[in-house]
């Protein structure tokens, strides 16, 4: 290779040194060279505007990206600048809608309580003015029933227990002085819980004392206002049963059984003579006896169906020892005891209620009284029962006392006085 360098160097001196002395070629190598120098500058240039071009695109480009990546730098910072303020302008409008609804919350809480709190008290204040006005209503109430109970007291007169056939009922006699003097007599049933009234003017109540009492004059007011004579009204009181409910009824007449006479009869017992009249009914039987001595007056009734059981019962009692008794009834004849009822069997049941017709004095006030031979017998059953009851009481009550008497006292020995004592232990 140097070789060829050497040889390359030495013809081109020898071209240079002997042909470019030539005018021709001289001038055609003067013309060569010129081109040869336009395209060597034209190179250049080229080679100086191409790199200035490139060096002018890298400035540019630099440039250009820098500009781009500093546009997307303030792109990226303006869009969280606005994503920012988007977040915040979200996050306020939540907070402010959380704010609304805590505030909506809030305002709702508030009316719910005090609407509670506004009707509560208007409940409360109407509830108060309630009970302030029915207790002033309750207050009139009692102050108009006490001034009709004393009223009523006040115009008590009579006041008792009766009882006919199997109800017992409540009787009081009240004297009204109004515009006329009337009486209110009360008739309280306490199985049924009713209260009937009747109500009798002066007139009436002076025909039925002075025909029960037998007066000869006008009585006064002061002779029918006493607790005898007063007594005489409830002997008027007649019972109905309908559909198991009693009904009480007064008469007003003279005669207050219903029925037909089926018997007058002279009894003697307690040493007096009575008259005894026997009324018949579909619904009952009534007996009533008069004292000539003294013009008293008893009266007692029995009901169809307690006359059944009556008969039904005597029949059980006397069946077992019917053929041994010696004492027994002729009369009366077990197999035919519910047909003493019919009417063809009339006399014989007659017979047989006439002798079990009691006349007695009564141990309480010393009168007489009319009764049945059961109804004594109930009477005597409910005294020996009460006895028996008072006496188990009476052990009953000595045993707690002993027991008690035994829980709080002890019996000690005292040393000093030599003798037993009782300490209270309690």
């Amino acid at each position: 290779k140097s070789i060829f360098n050497v040889v390359q160097n030495a013809l081109i001196k020898t071209v240079w040194s002997s042909i470019v002395t030539l005018t021709d070629v001289n001038a055609m190598m003067w013309k060569e060279a010129k081109a040869m120098a336009l395209r060597h500058e034209s190179l250049r240039v080229c080679a100086e505007t191409r790199i200035a071009a490139f060096v002018r695109k890298e400035i540019q480009e630099s440039k250009s990206k820098e500009m781009k990546s500093a546009a997307l730098i303030i792109q990226k910072q303006m869009r969280q600048v606005f994503a920012r303020r988007f977040v915040a302008s979200l996050l306020k409008k939540m907070k402010e809608d959380e704010m609304f609804q805590l505030r909506i919350k809030c305002a709702t809480s508030l009316q719910t309580s005090w609407r509670r709190f506004f009707w509560r008290n208007r409940f409360l204040n109407h509830q108060k003015r309630k009970i302030e006005c029915e207790r002033q209503n309750n207050t009139k109430k009692r102050e108009h029933l006490r001034q009709k109970r004393r009223l009523s007291l006040a115009s008590l007169l009579y006041r008792d227990v009766i009882r006919i056939d199997t109800t017992i009922a409540t009787v009081s006699i009240h004297l009204y002085e109004d515009v006329q003097t009337t009486m209110l007599l009360k008739v309280y049933v306490p199985s049924t819980r009713e209260t009937f009234s009747f109500r009798l003017n002066e007139n009436e109540v002076r025909e039925c004392l002075e025909r029960a009492l037998c007066s000869e004059g006008r009585l006064s007011w002061d002779e029918m206002l006493k607790r005898d004579a007063l007594n005489e009204l409830t002997k008027r009181l007649m019972i109905r049963n309908v559909r198991g409910r009693p009904i009480f009824l007064f008469s007003r007449r003279n005669i207050v059984e219903r029925g037909l006479l089926i018997k007058t009869a002279v009894l003697q017992s307690c040493g007096e003579i009575f008259l005894l009249s026997m009324f018949r009914s579909p619904y009952d039987i009534v007996f009533c006896t008069y004292q000539p001595s003294t013009r008293l007056q008893l009266r007692t009734k029995i009901s169809i169906p307690k006359l059944s059981s009556w008969l039904n019962q005597s029949y059980a009692e006397n069946r077992t020892t019917w053929s041994s008794s010696e004492n027994a009834d002729a009369s009366f004849i077990p197999e035919q005891a519910l047909r003493l009822l019919k009417q063809e069997n009339q006399p014989n049941l007659i017979e047989w209620l006439v002798k079990r017709v009691v006349i007695r004095e009564n141990p309480k006030h010393g009168k007489f009284e009319l009764l049945f031979q059961y109804e004594a017998e109930e009477e005597r059953v409910i005294k020996l029962v009460t006895k028996i009851q008072s006496q188990w009481r009476r052990i009953k009550s000595r045993r707690a006392a002993k027991s008690q008497t035994y829980t709080h006292w002890e019996k000690i020995y005292v040393r000093e006085e030599r003798m037993f004592a009782y300490r209270n232990t309690i």
